[in-house]
């Protein structure tokens, strides 16, 4: 039996039909600068624009200069049908720094903000914890993969089940090079294949000329790493913390921001 198929005039009617729908929704407007969009928001998508939509909601990114007059403008500027404006923690910050905010139509969220910053933000979301890392780091030695934990004093905490000859933390007295060095004299004494570092620096230029070597870092610093040598990204779950400020169980206290995983 051979099946009709639908005239082009029903099919373009019904495209206009489901964008017109898609149009009229309320919307969730995200401000950032183009770094955030381009790593933290891009590692997000789509999970974002469907959670959203999930709720019943239209997501919108909106990129932003990094100053306090152009930031306040987009606020002014967002459409009648928004109900939220989800800040990044850099806009956080600069709105954070000012007192006596405009009454908005909708909601103002602010990220990694604290309790004080409660005059700009209806709702918060809290800075991510570092679980993430610490089940990387368990995940790692559990498989038997070596790898070298780099940062600053913070790794040591992070990276407690990691043997301590593969974990390098930058000491108080020591410039970038000495660090560097100290790391690559290990990179050509034992087999390494990973790199851990969740707060890269510039001890990384020089340890980057090797290219056997592949790195696992949060989405913030992913343009640093050249793709190919860029194992997996720790990035904060934005989908995640959107789902629970949609959510009808949404109350006053602040929103965990948890990070996730994502292999390359």
């Amino acid at each position: 039996m051979r099946v009709r198929s639908m005239p082009i005039i029903v099919v373009s009617l019904l495209c206009i039909a489901l964008f017109a729908g898609y149009a009229l929704l309320p919307g969730v407007t995200m401000l950032g600068d183009a770094w955030y969009e381009q790593t933290v928001v891009a590692c997000n998508q789509p999970r974002l624009a469907w959670t959203a939509l999930s709720h019943g909601y239209r997501f919108s990114f909106r990129r932003v200069p990094l100053d306090f007059p152009s930031i306040l403008q987009s606020l002014q500027n967002c459409s009648p049908r928004t109900r939220f404006v989800i800040a990044s923690p850099l806009v956080t910050q600069i709105l954070s720094s000012r007192k006596d905010p405009p009454v908005f139509s909708f909601k103002v969220v602010g990220m990694w903000a604290s309790e004080d910053d409660n005059a700009w933000f209806s709702q918060v979301f809290s800075p991510p914890d570092k679980s993430a890392w610490i089940k990387l780091a368990k995940a790692s030695q559990k498989l038997g993969q070596l790898g070298i934990w780099a940062g600053d004093k913070e790794i040591k905490s992070l990276a407690s089940d990691i043997p301590s000859d593969l974990v390098f933390a930058k000491r108080a007295e020591e410039d970038d090079q000495a660090f560097s060095q100290r790391m690559e004299a290990v990179l050509q004494s034992r087999t390494i294949l990973t790199i851990y570092a969740p707060e890269p620096g510039p001890w990384m230029v020089q340890i980057l000329r090797d290219q056997t070597l592949r790195w696992v870092v949060e989405a913030a610093y992913l343009p640093l790493i050249p793709d190919s040598q860029v194992k997996a990204v720790v990035v904060d779950d934005l989908s995640g913390a959107l789902s629970a400020l949609l959510s009808a169980k949404m109350n006053e206290q602040p929103i965990p921001l948890c990070q996730r995983v994502i292999d390359r």
